[in-house]
């Protein structure tokens, strides 16, 4: 074979070695893998509502059992006049409630997610505790986005008190969370990174 054709031939054997190589680079650019499970705790564990449209990892000393399948979202100034799914995790339903010196978490599912309604503002202003700023959230798999923001030294209560509210990325259902802790370990990111939602 004559030399030219032979440098000829082996510069389209390079090119094309070359072209496969980056058009196989650029596709994994492009392939996005699922988001990798949260590791948990050693002493975390899976819960669910009774619907199991609220799923989430909380400390095993916060147990499910015997607490209400359904939350009133009127009740805290929500349009949304049907009882929605709740999950509530804590050692002490009674004592979790408002200034409650029971640590644990509500989750409590509704379909009003007007600006400005998530969390809701009548219930999580917590004027014996001091705000400790507001950040943007959003869960590992994008399907949820919205607020964090954390109260601490409460002079009633738990000494620390976070107020979360959500929103589904299609806008069509949210969720308020109001997680309380008695110790620093700032549980937040944790719930929220394993929670899993469906629509009411």
């Amino acid at each position: 074979m004559p030399l030219p054709l032979v440098i000829g031939a082996g510069l389209l054997g390079v090119a094309l070695l070359v072209g496969l190589t980056l058009g196989t680079v650029l596709s994994g650019e492009d392939e996005q893998e699922p988001p990798a499970e949260p590791r948990l705790p050693q002493d975390f564990t899976q819960v669910a509502d009774p619907s199991g449209k609220i799923r989430a990892a909380v400390p095993k000393a916060w147990p499910v059992d015997r607490q209400e399948s359904t939350w009133q979202p009127t009740t805290v100034a929500l349009n949304d006049a049907q009882p929605r799914p709740v999950l509530r995790a804590t050692p002490n339903v009674t004592q979790f409630k408002g200034d409650g010196p029971a640590p644990g978490v509500f989750i409590g599912l509704t379909k009003d997610v007007a600006q400005g309604k998530l969390p809701p503002p009548g219930v999580t202003g917590h004027r014996t505790c001091t705000p400790a700023g507001t950040e943007n959230y959003t869960s590992p798999d994008k399907a949820l986005t919205g607020t964090i923001t954390r109260f601490t030294g409460c002079r009633a209560g738990t000494p620390s008190v976070t107020e979360v509210g959500l929103r589904d990325s299609r806008g069509t259902f949210g969720v308020w969370i109001r997680i309380k802790e008695n110790d620093n370990r700032d549980l937040t990111k944790t719930i929220l990174d394993s929670l899993k939602l469906t629509a009411p």
